[in-house]
């Protein structure tokens, strides 16, 4: 979707450091990562992030703030929001 290439391409911009990959729930890398008790996460219309090696995964707005929190800078400062019950 328009929606998901523009915050893609914005985060990927905003990376200095080369610490998030990109994938399509629908793709292999999905397929390969998210197995098990893990695979209800590749049906999800949302953002996932899935931290390696701990394999921790975190959903919808969560996702966006543990993603924020690893691009360093002054994006990290929205890192904390990630423990905010939303």
């Amino acid at each position: 979707c328009p929606l998901c290439r523009k915050t893609i391409n914005f985060l990927h911009s905003k990376d200095r450091h080369h610490r998030l990959h990109f994938a399509s729930l629908e793709g292999k890398t999905a397929h390969q990562y998210l197995t098990g008790k893990n695979s209800r996460f590749r049906t999800l219309n949302t953002v996932v992030f899935l931290e390696i090696p701990s394999k921790r995964i975190s959903i919808r707005g969560h996702a966006v703030f543990r993603i924020l929190g690893k691009l360093g800078g002054f994006w990290s400062l929205f890192g904390w929001l990630y423990w905010m019950p939303f």
